[in-house]
């Protein structure tokens, strides 16, 4: 028998976008699964529009919606999805993400409870306004061990997963009482690189999830600060700890984190002198173009000069 899914929808002030993430889940060719929207006090009348239109699907329980009175920060209300989830598995589809009608078929179908923690695919990134692909992201796909998608993760790029694209043992989850933490940038990486400490990863080299890039969403309308980058600083010493949990770290390890680091530090600073606090600005500057060829002068340079790095700390990894 399959394992059963829960398909958790947080949303909060996204009815003009909700339909279409709705309508992916309910169109999976997998079964047994169920929608669950989480509501965090929406006011722009989410509850009745989904009430309405999908009175059939709610009134045979494959959508549920609950709603909150209180408004609590975006991982709170994560949390509260992981709280009200039921089966084995569970999936988090936000208010601008879609799932390809396969994405369930070909995760959870093959998904073992009992050594695996999470199943992931590749994710196709859309803009918003013009529904065009912009690029496809791949995670990390020249390892298949955790503990080089962890160091990977704290030295630079998310090397793990977007929850977007991604399957999460429930089972694992409700054992060991794991939770999203209250870190504003990166609480998905922590709680994902958390998460397959333990069972195992499972990657599936297909483009089968899709996110929609905005201003309008929460995390589009992040502005860089100080604290952004506190959070981020947090979130990579994080990721490091948990590797230190699967392997021992080596002197390189550390070194090639204090670097990384560094690195990381000065070119956000310097994206905040080129862009001011608009991270929007940046994200649309990386997605006009292919690869490392960026608007801005300086930030070209600078992100020459981290493909470069990377190829320096990964001869460091593996040798």
């Amino acid at each position: 028998m399959n394992p059963y899914v829960t398909i958790c929808i947080p949303t909060m002030n996204r009815r003009h976008v909700l339909d279409r993430a709705i309508d992916s889940a309910l169109a999976q060719t997998y079964q047994p699964f169920h929608v669950l929207i989480i509501d965090n006090a929406s006011t722009d009348g989410t509850e009745e529009h989904v009430l309405e239109k999908y009175r059939e699907e709610v009134s045979s329980s494959k959508l549920k919606f609950i709603k909150f009175n209180s408004r609590v920060p975006i991982h709170a209300n994560w949390n509260r999805c992981l709280n009200y989830a039921d089966g084995d598995l569970i999936k988090f589809l936000f208010s601008d993400d879609t799932m390809d009608v396969n994405f369930l078929n070909v995760t959870a179908s093959k998904f073992d409870l009992v050594s695996d923690a999470l199943a992931a695919s590749d994710l196709r990134y859309r803009v918003e306004e013009n529904d065009i692909a912009q690029r496809i992201r791949r995670y990390c796909t020249y390892t298949t061990s955790s503990f080089h998608r962890l160091l990977f993760s704290a030295f630079g790029r998310n090397s793990i997963a977007a929850p977007s694209c991604s399957l999460f043992n429930l089972k694992i989850i409700k054992s060991t009482g794991l939770t999203f933490v209250n870190n504003r940038v990166a609480c998905d990486i922590i709680f994902m690189g958390r998460l397959i400490t333990y069972g195992k990863y499972v990657y599936h080299r297909n483009v089968m999830a899709s996110i929609y890039i905005s201003k309008n969403t929460e995390t589009g309308s992040l502005k860089l600060s100080i604290k952004w980058i506190l959070d981020n600083i947090v979130a990579k010493s994080i990721l490091m700890i948990t590797a230190q949990s699967i392997s021992q770290l080596t002197p390189w390890h550390v070194k090639v984190f204090k670097y990384t680091l560094s690195l990381y530090c000065w070119s956000i600073i310097a994206s905040m002198r080129a862009f001011g606090s608009d991270k929007g600005k940046i994200n649309e500057a990386r997605l006009t173009v292919k690869g490392a060829r960026l608007d801005s002068p300086l930030i070209e340079r600078i992100t020459v000069w981290i493909f470069s790095f990377k190829k320096v700390r990964d001869a460091i990894l593996y040798s």
